[in-house]
C-alpha cells in the first residue's frame, strides 16, 4: 500500500477510523462481493502539514491530500486511495 516504503514506526499518516467488523457480508461498502467473515476496516489520511485551528483548543483540522481505506479479512487485505479502484492482496 502506498506511500512507497513507508512502516508503521515513521509513517505520516494518520489514523482516522479503526473498526471491527463482525462480518463483511452485511457491509454494503466492502471492496468485494467475495468479502465474508469477521475482520477490520482502517482509514488513513495523508494530509497538509499546516494545521488549522478551531475554537476548540484541543482540536486542529488539517487539509486531507490523501485517503487510503482498508478492508481486512481472513483472504486479505483489500485497499484503496482516494476513490481509485480496491487492490487485493493476500495473506
Amino acid at each position: 500500500m502506498p506511500p512507497n516504503n513507508d512502516i508503521v514506526s515513521s509513517t505520516e499518516l494518520l489514523l482516522v477510523v479503526a473498526e471491527k467488523v463482525n462480518d463483511w457480508s452485511n457491509r454494503s461498502d466492502r471492496a468485494d462481493s467475495s468479502m465474508t467473515g469477521p475482520g477490520y476496516l482502517y482509514e488513513f489520511a495523508d494530509v497538509e502539514r499546516r494545521t488549522r485551528p478551531t475554537r476548540d483548543v484541543r482540536r486542529n483540522r488539517y487539509r486531507v491530500l490523501s485517503r487510503f481505506t482498508c478492508q481486512i479479512t481472513q483472504q486479505g487485505l483489500f485497499w484503496q486511495q482516494n476513490q481509485d479502484p480496491f487492490t487485493f492482496q493476500s495473506r
